[in-house]
């Protein structure tokens, strides 16, 4: 973890180092080389719905500054929440075999059903540089864009309404978790953006784009694993899941520069 974490400040320190050709002059789109957005950003699945229904859209904000005409420095910081149901937790244990046994009078026994949810909350901090697409255009903050950075996500279960059946030997006994100490997890992404910024009128803005992140945790996820404590099985799901969910993206900003 505090090496994924030296990864992303070292890559915070190097945008805000960027060449000096980058920083000469060159004012920003109608001399507003600032701007603030407020961002939304709802989370595609492989489902029917197409959107992930049991997290709330991420709500962030974003400060980006231009530094020439086709190039700027953004940062962002955003939060979110949402359950896991029964189906993420389907993914973890049967498509990834991954197992958990519980200790029951002394004796280590294997789960074999389980039911109800996990409600958690994460935040998310973001540095990145973006190329405006002089061609169309685009003066930076202005028109089209492509953006390529680091997103730094720390999350955390906040409850465990989960029921663990499990057989002792003689019948099936029902169990919730019997410790609930929840640690602050952390995960990086690489991230690459396609989108454009229009605005209305001098000042205000709108901002439309699709994202691919590339988790760095997306393969390091665990398979074929058993584990012996409620608490690491369910954290494990939960970054596997947020990985997914974080790998495309929409997003919709609304702001003002200056």
């Amino acid at each position: 973890m505090n090496f994924r974490f030296a990864i992303f400040l070292l890559f915070c320190l190097s945008v805000l180092s960027s060449d000096a050709q980058y920083r000469k002059s060159i004012p920003g789109y109608l001399g507003s080389k600032n701007a603030f957005a407020i961002k939304v950003m709802p989370n595609i699945v492989s489902t029917a719905t197409l959107i992930d229904l049991n997290q709330i859209p991420p709500l962030g904000l974003l400060y980006e500054r231009a530094i020439s005409r086709r190039g700027s420095l953004s940062f962002g910081l955003g939060l979110s929440s949402g359950v896991i149901n029964m189906d993420a937790y389907k993914g973890f244990s049967y498509n990834r075999n991954n197992k958990l046994r519980v200790m029951v009078n002394g004796i280590s026994r294997a789960l074999e059903e389980m039911d109800g949810r996990l409600s958690y909350k994460y935040q998310y901090y973001s540095a990145a540089k973006s190329y405006y697409m002089l061609r169309s255009g685009a003066i930076a903050p202005q028109g089209k864009y492509i953006k390529s950075g680091l997103t730094l996500y720390r999350y955390q279960i906040v409850r465990d309404d989960m029921s663990y059946r499990i057989y002792d030997g003689f019948k099936f006994e029902t169990y919730t978790n019997p410790n609930g100490q929840f640690r602050q997890l952390l995960f990086g992404s690489f991230l690459l953006e396609f989108g454009s910024k229009r605005f209305l009128g001098k000042h205000v803005f709108y901002q439309k784009a699709i994202a691919v992140n590339i988790p760095f945790n997306f393969w390091e996820s665990s398979q074929g694993k058993t584990y012996y404590n409620i608490d690491e099985y369910n954290e494990a799901n939960l970054g596997l899941h947020l990985s997914k969910i974080q790998t495309f993206n929409l997003s919709l900003s609304i702001g003002m520069a200056f």
